[in-house]
């Protein structure tokens, strides 16, 4: 036979062959089909499938078939009718099986596909379905139904959840494409789309329909970025279909933890983005029993030049947040590298370094093993932390050495000195105490049980040795008790108690008792001034205030403060007489002799004030008794006002007869000056020769039958009676 005979009868029997399956496929009713794949869709899912219009057949060697506006019904209490809306559908199918009445289909194209997933009050979803019968719906004459399919497209497609406040979150899918792998055991997975206005994209292999049903785990392996971080998913799932027997490897790292972060909606998007620094996390996602757990979890945050956090751990219930047991760790250069996750600006103190183990006990999150520097200072401890319509924080922490001054008064750079210590400021109309509201809405915000116990707290250069401190905070009322210590050589306690609660102005009150205080000690840590030695002091201070500024709280002052200073000795050496300062000046008044001798041996000194309704009075309660001189004061500070009005006699006389007034104002007071206006008058007062006594009240230890003209005995120091 000829070569050109053989082709001739080739053409002629492909013709056939084509004219065959061509009527084949005409012969096929796609009224019927339409009708079984609605049919059968109702019995494997318990939902109903709409196609609307006829199904359009395309002819060819890979014939097609297109179905318009194809909707998959919602759950009954979903939001909306339907869960699927499918703007086109368009199957491409082989044409051999069409033969043998089957339909297989190699290409499947969903066009702007509308999904909408969401859970009802018990947790359920609405995907999933519940089959309606047992058998497939049959349709007679209508041929089987196989779902083959070779390949799987998506195009414009939308994935949307219900989001806060009723508004719907959705993902954007610009492309989805499935194919099989020439093994025909997995599938090779391509996505293309954005998310909040960001891009992402993800690719990999996960099984094939068919490995579903299989014995053998589902594998995954998917690798994707978003926000310009990298996601990376590895392992199987048992059943894919019902989410059990997870067992996947996340993996995730980045540049910028922020991209995410604001992404995710944790950071606002009308605030600055901050740099939060790089991450890298790994941990195990696994399920079993019902349960969804994260082991292996290790997680790396920033840098420490601004913070380095760290968490290593598992999490046993993800879904319920409980079975934490995290190792924290917090690292960094100073303090201000924390500012970004503070919220707030923080001095340059460091360096800082934090480790604690976070688990979780019923409601509450415990903070337990907690080891903690910043600069010099240490803090150990445990925390417990309850959540709930008012936060609860409760525990014990304790301290070798910590040092206020790291938080009070920071240098303005790592390893700089401290900046000086700030004179106070004098505010408009000349006043001392500010009238800025308390800011006190915290103390309303969470209750709090706490103590601390402290081998030595530096306060101001002053250090407290053995503080043992509680505080107690219950809606609002704060209480904080200090049993003794040891400051300066003497022993120190006290108590405060402060009512914030809503509905009424702050109510303040404190009382604090010392003896034995070693002033010129006391002095030198906190002034670093060697003016004065010795001098043993006791002191009392029982107050109480109501008022929701610092000025409302000193008008409304009741209460009563002692001084009782002991020997000393003042080195003249060390006081600026020529600074001009009122309290030089004053020096100078009261004794004359003071400037030209080289020092002033004290015997004694008292300070007694009783306050009423904002008004302080000194009634013969301010004395001093020195080698040359003898003092008794009296006067008063209407706290109110500020305004000053104090009467010092000495004897014997100085320089100026009578009595040294001072007034003016706290902020500005004024030795000779005369009272302000409208304030407490100058008391009148005489010399006294026991001022001190006279000052604590012990007018019955006096002997006037005793007073000759011989050398005066000493007065007592601190130890006399109140």
């Amino acid at each position: 036979m000829r070569l050109s005979t053989l082709l001739k009868t080739a053409a002629f029997a492909g013709a056939v062959v084509t004219v065959a399956l061509i009527g084949a496929v005409k012969a096929i009713d796609l009224d019927k089909v339409k009708v079984l794949l609605e049919a059968q869709v109702k019995a494997a899912t318990g939902r109903e499938l709409t196609i609307s219009g006829p199904l359009q057949l395309k002819l060819g060697w890979s014939p097609a078939v297109t179905a318009n506006r194809v909707t998959l019904a919602n759950a009954a209490w979903g939001r909306r009718k339907d869960m699927l809306v499918i703007e086109r559908v368009e199957a491409e199918m082989a044409l051999i099986p069409l033969l043998k009445h089957s339909v297989v289909v190699k290409r499947l194209l969903l066009v702007n596909p509308d999904l909408l997933v969401e859970t009802d009050a018990k947790g359920r979803g609405n995907w999933q379905l519940a089959p309606a019968s047992s058998a497939a719906a049959q349709v007679a004459g209508a041929p089987p139904l196989r779902f083959d399919i070779g390949e799987f497209l998506i195009k414009n497609g939308r994935v949307g959840w219900p989001g806060g406040g009723g508004r719907t979150e959705s993902i954007a899918l610009h492309k989805v494409v499935l194919q099989p792998s020439p093994a025909g055991d997995r599938l090779r997975l391509v996505v293309a789309g954005d998310w909040r206005a960001t891009r992402f994209d993800l690719g990999g292999t996960i099984g094939a329909p068919a490995a579903i049903s299989s014995a053998k785990p589902w594998p995954v392996q998917l690798k994707g970025s978003i926000a310009e971080s990298l996601v990376v998913v590895e392992g199987a799932v048992a059943d894919p279909l019902a989410g059990r027997g997870i067992d996947l490897h996340l993996q995730a790292l980045g540049d910028e933890l922020a991209r995410p972060l604001a992404l995710a909606g944790f950071i606002s998007g009308g605030q600055p983005m901050p740099s939060l620094g790089p991450f890298k996390l790994s941990a195990q996602l696994t399920e079993g029993g019902g349960l969804l757990s994260l082991v292996g979890i290790d997680l790396a945050i920033g840098r420490r030049d601004l913070a380095l956090v760290s968490a290593k751990g598992e999490v046993r219930d993800v879904g319920a947040r409980q079975g934490i047991d995290l190792r924290l760790g917090i690292e960094s250069d100073d303090l201000a590298g924390l500012s970004q996750l503070s919220g707030s600006a923080l001095p340059p103190i460091g360096p800082v370094k934090l480790a604690a183990r976070l688990t979780d006990e019923g409601d509450s999150w415990v903070l337990s093993d907690i080891k903690g520097r910043l600069a010099d200072s240490d803090l150990a401890g445990e925390l417990t932390v309850t959540p709930g319509t008012r936060l609860h924080l409760a525990g014990s922490l304790s301290a070798n050495s910590f040092d206020l001054a790291d938080v009070t008064n920071p240098a303005a750079k790592v390893g700089e000195k401290r900046a000086e210590r700030t004179k106070p400021v004098i505010r408009a109309g000349g006043r001392l105490f500010s009238d800025d509201a308390l800011a006190l809405m915290a103390l309303n915000a969470i209750d709090a049980d706490l103590t601390l116990n402290a081998a030595r707290l530096i306060a101001g250069h002053v250090e407290i040795d053995g503080l043992a401190a509680k505080a107690r905070l219950d809606h609002g009322h704060l209480a904080v008790t200090a049993e003794s210590s040891q400051v300066a050589g003497g022993s120190i306690a006290g108590a405060v108690t402060l009512d914030a609660s809503s509905g009424h102005d702050p109510m303040v009150a404190a009382r604090l008792d010392a003896n034995g205080i070693d002033l010129g000690r006391l002095v030198r840590a906190a002034l670093d001034s060697r003016a004065i030695s010795g001098g043993a002091t006791r002191l009392h201070l029982d107050a109480k205030a109501k008022g929701n500024s610092v000025r409302a709280l000193m008008a409304a002052l009741d209460g009563e403060l002692l001084v009782a200073i002991g020997e000393a000795r003042i080195d003249h050496g060390a006081i600026d007489w020529a600074g001009g300062d009122p309290l030089s000046q004053l020096a100078v008044a009261l004794d004359p002799a003071a400037k030209a001798a080289a020092d002033t041996a004290l015997r004694c000194a008292v300070v007694r004030i009783q306050a009423r309704d904002g008004i302080a009075a000194a009634r013969k309660g301010i004395a001093v008794e020195t080698g040359r001189v003898t003092l008794l004061g009296a006067g008063a500070v209407d706290l109110r006002s500020e305004a000053l009005a104090i009467a010092l006699v000495p004897k014997p006389q100085g320089a100026i007869p009578g009595a040294t007034r001072v007034g003016g104002t706290l902020a500005s007071w004024v030795v000779g000056g005369e009272a302000a206006a409208g304030g407490p008058a100058i008391e009148t007062v005489a010399a006294d020769d026991h001022p001190c006594q006279t000052a604590l009240g012990q007018t019955s230890l006096r002997n006037p039958a005793a007073r000759k003209p011989v050398k005066r005995r000493e007065p007592a120091n601190t130890s006399l009676g109140r």
